[in-house]
């Protein structure tokens, strides 16, 4: 199992968490706080310096100011996903040429930065540390859970069904 996989696995967890049953509920959220442990020393791997948030911040700030505005003069947004979204840029010269300043002058900044996601990513390929997991009997698994779901925590199950 590689460390991308834990994550995974995590989130498979997760996936069933609407579904019932003591024994089912009980190795779910063991194994959970196992993953968790593990999770979080990825995360604190990839957090960025305190150098890199103000950097950062400063090329929020250059976007917002080179961004059309809204009807309300805030900074008009583009989504790029759910949860994410880029700057509406209107002066692109402008955002390229104040943001290029910024960027020479943290060059070694964001090298540790582009490093540190490096680093990170090739954490994840590694192979994860050998977790002892609580195994889960088929016979305690709701009846209700899906194939995918099954698919997705079937590391812990134990009596598989005979072909």
């Amino acid at each position: 199992m590689k460390n991308i996989d834990i994550i995974s696995l995590h989130q498979a967890i997760q996936n069933c968490g609407s579904l019932v049953g003591a024994k089912f509920a009980y190795v779910l959220s063991k194994n959970s706080d196992k993953l968790k442990r593990e999770i979080k020393a990825f995360e604190d791997a990839i957090v960025p310096t305190k150098e890199y948030i103000v950097f950062d911040n400063k090329r929020i700030e250059i976007a917002k100011k080179f961004s059309k505005k809204d009807e309300k003069g805030q900074p008009a947004t583009i989504s790029t996903g759910p949860t994410s979204f880029n700057y509406d840029i209107e002066d692109q010269e402008g955002f390229d040429a104040e943001f290029g300043k910024l960027k020479e002058a943290n060059k070694e900044l964001i090298d540790k930065r582009e490093k540190q996601v490096e680093e990170y990513i090739e954490l994840l390929k590694e192979e994860a540390t050998k977790i002892k997991f609580h195994k889960l009997s088929i016979s305690n698994i709701p009846d209700n859970i899906t194939a995918a779901q099954l698919a997705g925590i079937s590391v812990f199950v134990v009596d598989t069904l005979e072909k």
